[in-house]
């Protein structure tokens, strides 16, 4: 490995499965005979780069919140990438970033200290369904938020461009400059063993079977969901029921109206198409 990368992107859209790989890498890693709690989990995997206004503040050393958004997206390609250089161990770092541009021509998400990215995708009519629920929003609403070509995320301390859902996963699926695993949400809750072992291989962890079956219980829907009822889980927004809400395949056909189906396929309808959602 070289010793001046150092840094895998965990990539995706909203509710697309990042946390729950997150959670599993996780305690793939602390490799302990007792579930990792939720709220340790950044602290294994070395979780603080992208959203953090205080790391970047000390990458920059100075106060990052005196710049516009375009001039903050100008400078990440280099704070990320010193921040690759500078890391002893691998870090494994979650974005909800397209992969886009900067002014400068410069990828936001740089080769430059990074060994690739794993980005995660999901059917956009689930999405939509969880999207609504973790934001309080009406599904209109969220279906909207999903069509937006301009949309750019502000409840973290450092802001994100998301994108549509389209604009979003079509970014990093032609990313030219990083080595991509894309993973299938479906996959990964259809045959999580095949998907996760695929994932431990591109991350180059030398860990055995037993070990990925070990850390996929512990990253079971039904023992986060317990976790967070009894301890909380400091991702939950403040106002929302539940972070995990039920992690299902097809529950839009339950919750979505004709309409609502048929505005997410008029928006997305070509990426679907590639990824097999239609």
């Amino acid at each position: 490995m070289e010793h001046d990368k150092h840094i895998f992107w965990l990539s995706s859209y909203l509710k697309s499965g990042n946390t729950w790989f997150r959670i599993f890498l996780a305690n793939l890693l602390h490799s302990s005979n007792e579930a990792l709690e939720l709220n340790q989990v950044d602290s294994i995997i070395h979780d603080e780069i992208t959203t953090s206004r205080l790391w970047v503040d000390r990458a920059c050393g100075f106060n990052t919140a005196l710049l516009t958004e375009n001039e903050l997206d100008s400078i990440k390609p280099r704070v990320y990438g010193w921040h690759g250089r500078e890391q002893q161990k691998v870090s494994y770092h979650k974005t909800h970033q397209a992969y886009i541009y900067t002014d400068n021509n410069e990828p936001l998400v740089p080769s430059e200290g990074c060994l690739g990215a794993i980005h995660f995708v999901r059917n956009p009519l689930d999405v939509a369904v969880s999207l609504a629920n973790h934001c309080l929003f009406s599904l209109d609403d969220a279906i909207n938020m999903m069509g937006d070509e301009t949309h750019v995320l502000r409840h973290f301390f450092v802001h994100q461009p998301l994108l549509s859902w389209s604009m979003h996963v079509k970014s990093w699926w032609e990313a030219k400059d990083l080595d991509v695993l894309l993973l299938r949400y479906e996959d990964m809750v259809l045959d999580t063993h095949a998907s996760f072992t695929k994932a431990t291989q591109f991350l180059g962890l030398d860990v055995t079977q037993s070990m990925i079956e070990k850390a996929i219980s512990h990253a079971s829907f039904n023992k986060l969901k317990a976790f967070e009822i009894q301890h909380g889980f400091i991702e939950k927004p403040p106002r929302v029921k539940s972070f995990f809400r039920k992690g299902m395949i097809g529950d839009w056909k339950k919750e979505l109206s004709h309409e609502q189906v048929q505005r997410i396929i008029k928006d997305h309808g070509e990426m679907m198409q590639v990824f097999g959602y239609l």
